[in-house]
């Protein structure tokens, strides 16, 4: 279960997440995972609007199932 993962980065700073993967498929899988920068903007009427987006990372993982 995922908790504790940064939700918002400022301008200069540095933060880190961990992806973690388990295979419950029973078969061999290949997982491809993108991490993507996006600015967003959240309005006073709780409106969301996203701005630019940058791609900072990608990789695939071939895992056999994890019983």
């Amino acid at each position: 279960m995922a908790y504790d993962y940064p939700t918002e980065l400022y301008s200069g700073e540095t933060d880190y997440l961990t992806v973690g993967i388990v295979n419950h498929e029973g078969r061999n899988v290949t997982y491809y995972e993108d991490t993507w920068l996006i600015k967003s903007n959240i309005t006073n009427s709780s409106k969301i609007s996203c701005g630019n987006a940058l791609m900072l990372d990608n990789y695939s993982v071939r895992l056999e199932p994890n019983p």
